[in-house]
């Protein structure tokens, strides 16, 4: 039996897109097996509802792969009887309601980061470009190399917003919020950009760092974000939903 912990956990974690959201419940009311894997799912984080998430989890790996499927754990066993479209939909809105809680701002950020920094856009040409070789560093991996040449560059010209852009990329990726937070900083004081992504990556990175204070912050950006029309809008949307 293959183990849908990850997939039902994304799920109720809000981890899926909206088509996989809607795969996930279809699949609930026309696949008998997984709709009782989901009961179990609700049905465990029940049992559990006063211990830590982590602890909770944990128990129901633990429960999961110890009973299997083979085998019906006694718990299921109570609700078969009422695994039923109606009855499986309703087990899993009680689980939604048990486990549902806004998103954790690192995982949120972790996640854009992944997504959408993992890889930086390189442009081909046959001259030597330092930026374009920065580029390629940072894409390889060797993010120290990277930010070096990168700060080589703004230290050759300080109006270099591109430079300053990717030298904050750089420092986020590494760690170096405070860092990458003033590069950003420099971006957002920039009011003759076309684009202009300082203010998503400086909320993006505020929520990475989580200190105390910085989500409300990022908050408040990304409210800035979608109020005045800048690069990264939809993003925000999608960020403040979550958070």
């Amino acid at each position: 039996m293959p183990d849908n912990y990850e997939y039902i956990d994304n799920y109720f974690n809000r981890e899926l897109t909206a088509e996989e959201n809607s795969v996930f419940e279809q699949r609930i009311i026309r696949d008998t097996a997984f709709a009782e894997e989901v009961a179990l799912y609700c049905a465990s984080i029940k049992t559990a509802a006063d211990a830590l998430a982590t602890e909770k989890k944990t128990r129901f790996r633990e429960i999961y792969r110890a009973d299997g499927f083979g085998q019906k754990p006694a718990l299921v066993k109570k609700l078969l009887p009422y695994i039923s479209a109606a009855a499986i939909i309703g087990a899993l809105l009680l689980g939604w309601f048990l486990i549902s809680k806004p998103s954790n701002p690192q995982q949120l950020a972790s996640r854009y980061i992944k997504d959408k920094l993992q890889t930086l856009p390189v442009t081909m040409s046959s001259a030597p470009d330092s930026m374009q070789a920065g580029l390629q560093l940072y894409n390889n991996g060797r993010l120290n190399e990277a930010l070096l040449l990168f700060e080589k560059i703004i230290h050759q010209d300080s109006a270099n917003t591109k430079a300053k852009e990717y030298a904050g990329v750089v420092s986020l990726r590494l760690g170096n919020y405070d860092q990458a937070i003033a590069y950003f900083q420099q971006l957002e004081a920039q009011t003759n950009l076309f684009t202009n992504p300082g203010f998503l990556y400086h909320a993006i990175t505020l929520l990475k760092r989580n200190l105390p204070g910085d989500t409300e912050q990022a908050k408040r950006i990304l409210k800035e974000v979608i109020e005045k029309n800048r690069e990264g809008k939809e993003t925000a949307e999608q960020l403040l939903e979550k958070l």
